[in-house]
């Protein structure tokens, strides 16, 4: 579908189309928002009563978005928010977004973009920051590892993320010795709370309800094979450690990798 260039009232559209699929900021805006959720279920049940190639403009809180009924009665629903658009088309009950720089098709459910590989059926991928994670649930979160590269030119860094499934806490782990770091996950960036441990192997989440305060399991792994664990709360601080015991800077001092990213900042 070619986008318009002028919305209902003729005002110039302009902006520029977006080439990564929409982050959460621009969902919660628009196909995340109820009232265009209803919108869209209603313009849909439409169907053959809507005229063919035709844009029906909506305006609302600052938001223009259009949805086109084309010759071939496919919905599609654009949205224009500042100076940036995004286009999708309607199919089997889901919103797709069309990846065109790798040639694939993404529809959005349940909070994420999700992308089904051909060529590994039954294994799903998210999609985020412009990167396609394979997703794996784990106990109270799941776990994303990058997408195996086609070449080695295309290699990703060497990093596991785990999520806890109320979506406010973030455990990377990256580099040789597998350090594991906690972040707040809350912003649209991360903020980096503590270094954890080395030799993670895994990370487990609980709790993160009215009810229960949220905690994180790491498991570790030492040169023998022997495991072990430590949980900790949600600021990174082991369970059985006085508060007042703990000082992030000299924790974080502790790792090689933490002081090769300088202020705290993580590639993200």
């Amino acid at each position: 579908m070619t986008p318009p260039t002028r919305d209902g009232r003729g005002s110039h559209l302009g902006g520029k189309r977006s080439h990564r699929a929409p982050s959460r900021d621009h969902v919660n805006r628009t196909i995340n928002n109820r009232t265009v959720q209803n919108h869209i279920n209603t313009r849909v049940s439409m169907g053959n009563r809507l005229r063919r190639g035709q844009h029906y403009w909506f305006y609302n809180n600052g938001m223009r978005h259009s949805h086109y009924y084309d010759h071939y009665g496919v919905h599609w629903f654009g949205f224009y928010l500042g100076d940036v658009y995004f286009w999708t088309r309607y199919h089997s009950g889901k919103l797709w977004w069309n990846d065109a720089t790798r040639g694939r098709s993404l529809y959005y459910q349940d909070g994420f973009w999700w992308w089904a590989n051909p060529m590994a059926p039954g294994v799903p991928y998210i999609y985020r920051d412009g990167r396609y994670l394979r997703y794996e649930p784990v106990r109270g979160g799941y776990r994303t590892t990058p997408e195996t590269p086609s070449s080695p030119v295309e290699a990703p860094e060497d990093q596991t993320s785990f999520y806890s499934e109320d979506g406010t806490r973030l455990v990377e782990i990256f580099g040789e010795k597998k350090e594991a770091y906690l972040y707040d996950a809350t912003g649209e960036e991360p903020e980096l709370l503590a270094f954890l441990a080395e030799n993670v192997e895994e990370v487990q989440f609980s709790g993160g309800t009215e009810d229960a305060a949220l905690q994180v399991l790491v498991i570790s792994v030492d040169e023998e094979g022997l495991k072990s664990f430590t949980l900790f709360d949600a600021e990174g601080i082991p369970y059985g450690a006085p508060t007042d015991s703990v000082d992030t800077e000299k924790q974080l001092g502790k790792s090689e990798a933490f002081k090769s990213l300088g202020a705290g900042s993580v590639n993200w």
